[in-house]
């Protein structure tokens, strides 16, 4: 039988009078530090704990909701949470009721968990009074479990306190239409569900005026693959209910094997779903906020509440969550107006391109770089027009040959003084002994090759300057980019806090725009900040010689890195004392003169 908190309470102050009425104690005699005051006895609160089934989920659940309500009772009170297999409806859909009633008229029971939406309908579509208080929280907006709410937003039904989120379906399906064409949707709901017709109904009239494509019914047990193995190869669209019955493992087999399968996902549950490897999600982490919620309302309940007063409803603030490596998995492309306006997770840890560092960014473009291969070109030019000019001034060796003959008559004419056939070979060989045109040609053309050879070492110096500039500049606006999006999902939260506070009258509308007007400039800063990152990337492969279009994954720099504990340790060797620095100086100045 339920204990009256108060008359206790009333006992536990007349019990120190009482027992000083009572207690012997001899005139004048000292007081013993032994002697202690017995502790008031403990009541217990029983809370029946009623699920749809035995589930991972529903035991994190279960202990997050302890764990909070051991904090706010602080051993004021021994709560007992109750599990029973006859408080189970062991996935059946027909079961729920009687679960439902086996906790209410358990003697033990001095109120009710619910965890589950087949046990939450039950009690919603009880034709009796409850006689215990009734208490669960579901993320879903209270007409799919037949929620009775009053103006107020609290329970219309006695005795029952049933906290719901307000989200919808159709909210999701907007969203993900937006995001993936298909004509064809595949919607995973648990078995037990599944086997619903009211719920599987509910959900495909929410449908229905969300998309005009195809649904089918995926149905989901405790085996991932077997859930798989219904998804077709032509699968283009997949809305994720939770698998209530995989363990942990196996719903992470579920959601790697759809990814696998390069099927962009849409998770009912959020931010969760989406950090475990669903492509796409619209609320974030609400669990918590849920656990906490039921807790504080069984404490109100134990102090003495009604639970049909108790708040019904917490504020959901959708936002869009994107899985970066997800999308890159399935080959998704994240579009730049899409990634403004939403938090695209795991971005940091994206693997894109090629890996390059600052040294290996220096030796490409040396190797590639356009402008520094043609002045190279030009410096072997230089090179050959001085070897021209210096052809002439060098001993000049040439040979000769000749070869004549003439008809008999001509021989008979000559009286013999010309032969018939003549031949002869010889060597030539002149040197110049001074030129002027020749010299000055040669003076010329070694000053132009003396030229262009410095040249070449001055592109050389630029391409380096130009190729470590370019990939600072990459780093850093990347660097700029991930603040921005920090900035971005700080005051995001900073918004939904200001919303929050305006609802319960803590906060004016004006903190509420003020947060909206920054999140709108943060969103432009985002941006502005993928923008910058394109046109340095553009910069970097200009100087390399790549493709304008490569991406790379640059190695960070910090103070530690090689290149600059390198560079430290030679200045510092070469500018120990002031003097050392004046040289120095007038050392650098002379040779870049």
């Amino acid at each position: 039988m339920k204990l009256n908190l108060l008359f206790a309470a009333a006992l536990t102050l007349l019990a120190g009078p009482l027992a000083a009425q009572t207690a012997p104690a001899a005139a004048g005699a000292p007081r013993s530090d032994s002697t202690t005051t017995p502790a008031p006895a403990v009541a217990t609160y029983t809370i029946a704990v009623v699920t749809d089934g035995d589930s991972p989920q529903f035991a994190a659940q279960l202990a997050s909701i302890r764990q909070e309500l051991d904090g706010l009772i602080r051993g004021k009170v021994r709560v007992v949470f109750k599990e029973d297999a006859d408080f189970s409806a062991h996935w059946t859909p027909a079961r729920a009721p009687e679960a439902f009633r086996a906790a209410l008229v358990d003697p033990e029971a001095d109120a009710v968990l619910l965890q589950g939406m087949l046990v939450m309908n039950a009690a919603t579509g009880a034709g009796y009074p409850l006689p215990k208080p009734v208490v669960g929280s579901w993320l879903q907006e209270p007409e799919m479990i037949n929620l009775l709410l009053d103006e107020q937003g609290s329970s219309a039904v006695p005795n029952l306190n049933l906290v719901v989120g307000g989200h919808t379906v159709r909210e999701d399906l907007k969203k993900f239409v937006n995001l993936v064409d298909f004509a064809r949707l595949y919607v995973l709901v648990d078995a037990a569900y599944a086997d619903s017709m009211a719920f599987v109904q509910d959900y495909l009239d929410e449908m229905d005026t969300a998309v005009k494509a195809e649904v089918a019914i995926v149905p989901m047990g405790a085996d991932a693959q077997a859930v798989l193995d219904q998804l077709p190869p032509d699968a283009r669209a997949v809305y994720l209910f939770p698998a209530l019955q995989m363990t942990d493992t196996e719903r992470q087999k579920l959601i790697d094997g759809i990814a696998a399968k390069g099927i962009p996902s849409y998770a009912y549950t959020g931010e969760p779903a989406v950090r475990a490897g669903v492509l796409a999600g619209s609320i974030p982490d609400v669990r918590l906020t849920l656990a906490r919620r039921t807790a504080l309302n069984f404490q109100r309940i134990i102090l003495g509440d009604k639970p049909e007063s108790l708040p019904a409803r917490i504020r959901i603030e959708p936002s869009l969550y994107l899985n970066a490596l997800t999308a890159q998995k399935i080959g998704y492309d994240i579009a730049f107006e899409t990634a403004a306006n939403a938090e695209v997770l795991f971005e940091n840890e994206i693997v894109e391109g090629d890996p390059i560092e600052l040294i290996g960014a220096i030796e490409k473009a040396l190797k590639y770089n356009f402008e520094y291969l043609s002045r190279q070109q030009d410096t072997k030019v230089s090179y050959e027009d001085k070897r021209l000019a210096l052809s002439p001034l060098l001993p000049q060796i040439s040979a000769f040959t000749g070869y004549q003959q003439v008809d008999a008559g001509t021989v008979y004419a000559s009286g013999g003084s010309i032969p018939k056939s003549e031949a002869n070979v010889g060597v030539r060989i002149s040197q110049i002994i001074y030129s002027d045109v020749r010299l000055a040609n040669l003076r010329v053309a070694g000053e132009n090759y003396q030229a262009s050879t410095l040249q070449e070492e001055v592109t050389r110096l630029d391409i380096i300057q130009g190729a470590a500039l370019a990939y600072i500049n990459y780093l850093s606006a990347l660097a700029v980019e991930r603040v921005a999006r920090d900035n971005l999902a700080v005051t995001r939260r900073n918004l939904e806090l200001s919303r929050i506070r305006e609802e319960v009258g803590t906060g004016g509308r004006e903190e509420v725009y003020r947060f909206e007007a920054a999140e709108a400039g943060d969103r432009a800063q985002v941006s502005d900040a993928q923008a910058a990152v394109e046109q340095a990337l553009v910069a970097l492969n200009q100087v390399l010689g790549e493709d304008l279009n490569k991406r790379w994954r640059p190695q960070d720099l910090s103070l530690e890195s090689p290149q600059f504990r390198d560079m430290a340790s030679t200045a510092s060797g070469l500018v120990g004392t002031d003097a050392d620095y004046e040289r120095f100086r007038l050392f650098s100045l002379q040779y870049g003169v």
